[in-house]
């Protein structure tokens, strides 16, 4: 099976990825891609006016050394759960829009299921954040898994 796991470094990501390891603890010839996508820093408009080009590339460095840390240490824990298997594991820094960028990869990919975290923003963080969990469901090539915290789960009970 080639699952797809996307982090954002968050404790959300976490519980995804050791979920995934949970499924998997007794699979075999199963590999797992963990990417993390570095936003795009849009610019508005042009000097003066706008952000600077300068200020807009140290964003999107700032964003990719994150994203690469991010992936570093998701990688670090699969491979400390599948140290003696078969299990293939590979990382990947994407630039984009998460949702957009989580949803091409596992297409490009060939993704049997990818495994994101919810942040369990409720009805008007969606509307008013996004939600990538959301992107990624309503358009994802593979079927999805949304590994919820136990927080989430009561909240979503009240």
């Amino acid at each position: 099976m080639k699952i797809l796991i996307a982090t954002d470094g968050s404790d959300f990501s976490r519980q995804a990825i050791e979920k995934v390891c949970e499924m998997l603890a007794n699979g075999k010839n199963n590999s797992i891609e963990i990417i993390s996508v570095a936003e795009e820093v849009a610019n508005t408009g042009t000097e003066p006016f706008g952000i600077s080009a300068d200020y807009i590339r140290e964003m999107e460095k700032n964003g990719h050394e994150q994203a690469t840390k991010f992936a570093s240490e998701a990688e670090a824990v699969v491979r400390g759960q599948f140290a003696d298997s078969s299990t293939a594991v590979t990382t990947k820094i994407i630039k984009g829009s998460a949702g957009r960028a989580i949803v091409e990869e596992a297409g490009n990919w060939g993704a049997d299921l990818i495994v994101v975290g919810s942040h369990g923003y409720g009805f008007w963080g969606r509307v008013f954040l996004g939600s990538t969990a959301d992107k990624v469901i309503h358009h994802a090539p593979c079927s999805v898994l949304i590994v919820r915290t136990k927080s989430d789960e009561s909240s979503a009970n009240d």
